[in-house]
């Protein structure tokens, strides 16, 4: 029997299956690079993170999703001459995007890792992260391609290589140079991350020539002025959405040690316990979150097209179809994390705090994994203004609690794992009334 490659079960199945894999991967990457460079290093890149998911997020998280929206539309009438016109178009939005950013973060390197990220070390590592974003924004554009045509295999395929390639990487650099203060290691982990995003970016790109080489060019060209239009429409409330709500997860990252000193702890007691935190005990509980990556993927594109074409009955059904396998994939993989967690975590990192609050950060974790979908399924029906503010007053809320709670002696780390499911709680309900308004909205 014949597979349907493009159809939603064998997409969500295949990005599901290699997902999980990129997961497993990317854990067993984190503990080595935790023991390597242990609590402390942990914490100081998680400082350097915010920073490259801010600037992600001006310069190609909205991007990406128009293209993944829009050739879904254009090949749903069989507009193939726009699709190819439409991925030109966005890598040189891209680049300007990120010559600007670059031209910005470079002379104010000094000042952004002193006073936003709070630490002077960070200062090698965002410089680094720089080439990553170039090469990370050229890639997510390609994906988005292949997404917005149902064509799962190739991102899938460049994401597996990818987390290979920097594991590979990381570990060796770490391994070769054996840095002696946090700040190299932070700069190395960046810089294997660099070469692995050099190598994901090519091998899409080269997949992508090969794709269009095949496709018989159909339909008219679109207006330029039209094109950036349709794409501004979109990626514009989705970059909006994802710049605030990382700036205040930034913020929160920022925050977090500051309020732990505040608390009674050394500024390296507080910085490990954070890194411990971030770097350890929630990656462990992101596992499952696998699924929900492969479902957002698989459904925008899909809801799009059925927008296009005025399927709500359709659009009902999918949304339906997806919480359904949300449920069944997140809540079982989550009660065990939750109940044997703690002593996996202690084994794999090697630190005690590594097993600290698991049962309330799995409540967390998946509150925030149907937030996730919830806000996906919103984008792909075109309410990705909605998503946004439901995103930024989860992260508003987030963030009043870290500064509430994480400073209080008794309370610290459990303190910020209250804030973590109390945003999630937040993001996921504000989500769930707004796709049920949009699809029963009287006269729908």
């Amino acid at each position: 029997m014949k597979v349907n490659t493009r159809s939603a079960l064998y997409g969500a199945t295949l990005l599901s299956a290699s997902n999980i894999l990129l997961q497993l991967l990317g854990f067993v990457y984190r503990v080595f690079v935790s023991r390597l460079i242990g609590a402390e290093g942990m914490g100081l890149f998680s400082l350097v993170m915010p920073a490259y998911s801010v600037i992600m997020a001006v310069v190609v998280a909205g991007l990406a999703v128009s293209v993944s929206r829009l050739s879904a539309g254009y090949q749903a009438v069989g507009n193939t001459r726009a699709v190819a016109q439409l991925t030109r178009r966005a890598i040189g939005v891209f680049l300007a995007l990120f010559a600007l950013a670059a031209a910005l973060i470079i002379p104010l390197s000094d000042g952004i890792s002193v006073w936003l990220l709070g630490d002077a070390r960070t200062r090698a590592g965002l410089l680094a992260l720089l080439p990553c974003i170039l090469f990370t924004g050229l890639e997510n554009i390609h994906k988005n391609h292949f997404y917005g045509l149902k064509k799962v295999n190739q991102p899938a395929l460049s994401e597996v290589l990818e987390m290979t390639v920097r594991t590979v990487a990381v570990i060796a650099l770490l391994t070769l140079f054996k840095p002696q203060y946090e700040e190299y290691a932070v700069a190395l982990i960046v810089a294997g991350m660099v070469v692995c995003e050099v190598f994901s970016a090519v091998l899409l790109r080269i997949m992508y020539r090969r794709e269009q080489r095949a496709v018989v060019p159909a339909g008219r060209p679109v207006p330029r002025r039209e094109m950036l239009r349709g794409m501004a429409a979109i990626a514009v409330p989705i970059s909006l959405a994802s710049l605030l709500s990382n700036l205040i997860g930034s913020a929160g990252a920022v925050m977090i040690p500051t309020r732990l000193a505040v608390s009674g702890l050394s500024a390296s007691e507080a910085l490990s316990a954070y890194g411990v935190m971030l770097g350890m005990s929630l990656p462990l509980l992101g596992l499952p979150s696998a699924f929900v990556a492969a479902l957002a993927l698989v459904m925008i594109p899909r809801l799009s097209e059925d927008l296009a074409l005025k399927r709500l009955d359709a659009m009902r059904r999918r949304v339906g179809r997806a919480l359904r396998a949300a449920t069944l994939a997140l809540a079982p993989s989550l009660t065990l994390l939750a109940v044997f967690g703690p002593k996996l975590a202690v084994a794999l990192f090697g630190q005690a705090a590594a097993g600290e609050h698991f049962p309330l950060l799995a409540l967390g974790t998946l509150l925030s994994c149907y937030h996730g979908v919830l806000g996906s399924l919103l984008s792909g029906m075109g309410q990705q203004a909605k998503t946004a503010a439901n995103t930024i007053a989860a992260g508003l809320v987030q963030l009043a609690l870290i500064w509430l709670l994480t400073a209080r002696p008794s309370l610290r780390m459990v303190g910020f794992a209250w804030a973590y499911v109390a945003a999630a709680l937040v993001g996921a309900a504000l989500c769930a009334l707004d796709v049920r308004r949009f699809l029963y909205a009287p006269g729908g």
